[in-house]
């Protein structure tokens, strides 16, 4: 734009020390030679202007990539945090299927540079699951917990991967094992003692009425309901005859009769508002 406007002033002091007795011809090619140079100074200047909204417009893409609030990924699978975005490079750690990390930029392609327990590196996009921005979570002794839906809970709880159940009112914990995943996960204790253990927690009587509970897997807290009422088969060799029913939000019973959902789900609100009093959306 500078150019532009010196050579419109030299134009002007051109014709302005013109002598009198100039011919048409002279001022032709005067005209002519600054047109020219008018010309190429304008279109200098366009192509500047193009070239630095094209370079606005790539900031931005770039930018987008990079995400503004934290972005969660779950595992679907077993995968390397390697240290740089290749299979070659150096394994940090192996993450659990189903596991929870932190995507800190998309930018790498086939590839995400991620955090997970603390550890910056980087795993491959197409081994990763986004959890839903509407999961909530409370923050309290036991660290994160989330309020997660059934229909990602069960990603997590999946048939014969073994969990740490957590009693949210006495804090007594033991161990279980999904062997079905419907309309909620039919769970057993590991081993007669988890089953002793987990009689203790219902008050020592085996019971219809759901109790909140926290269940840690993968190094992620989820809350939960428990009902305590063996029934139907087993798998295991655990002093208990049948299974129990773990609920999560938004899971149903066999026969979804009102009143023992609102039970659980009441039973799995309980176990969350009981962390911190307080929550906040990821």
């Amino acid at each position: 734009m500078k150019k532009y406007l010196l050579a419109s002033l030299g134009l002007a002091f051109a014709f302005s020390v013109l002598p009198a007795t100039v011919h048409a011809a002279d001022i032709s090619q005067t005209i002519t030679a600054y047109a020219g140079v008018l010309s190429h100074t304008a279109a200098e200047a366009e192509a500047a202007a193009e070239a630095e909204t094209a370079a606005e417009a790539e900031a931005a893409a770039a930018d987008s990539e990079t995400p503004e609030t934290p972005a969660f990924f779950i595992t679907t699978s077993r995968l390397h945090l390697r240290a740089e975005p290749t299979t070659s490079s150096t394994s940090l750690t192996i993450a659990a299927l189903g596991a929870r990390v932190e995507v800190v930029d998309f930018r790498c392609g086939e590839w995400y540079e991620v955090v997970y327990n603390g550890t910056s590196g980087y795993m491959f996009a197409e081994f990763l699951r986004e959890i839903p921005a509407a999961v909530v979570v409370a923050f309290g002794e036991l660290g994160e917990v989330e309020l997660l839906d059934w229909s990602e809970a069960r990603k997590v709880m999946t048939i014969g991967t073994s969990a740490t159940i957590i009693d949210a009112r006495t804090g007594i914990s033991w161990q279980m094992a999904s062997f079905s995943n419907g309309n909620h996960a039919d769970v057993e204790p590991l081993t007669a003692e988890d089953t002793a253990t987990m009689k203790q927690a219902f008050g020592g009587a085996w019971t219809w009425t759901p109790r909140p509970v926290f269940v840690v897997i993968n190094g992620r807290t989820i809350a939960a309901s428990l009902n305590g009422m063996p029934h139907a088969g087993s798998t295991r060799h655990n002093n208990m005859n049948g299974h129990v029913c773990l609920h999560f939000l938004g899971s149903s019973t066999h026969t979804s009769a009102p009143s023992h959902v609102r039970d659980h789900q009441n039973a799995v609100m309980e176990a969350f508002n009981s962390v911190a009093g307080v929550s906040a959306t990821v």
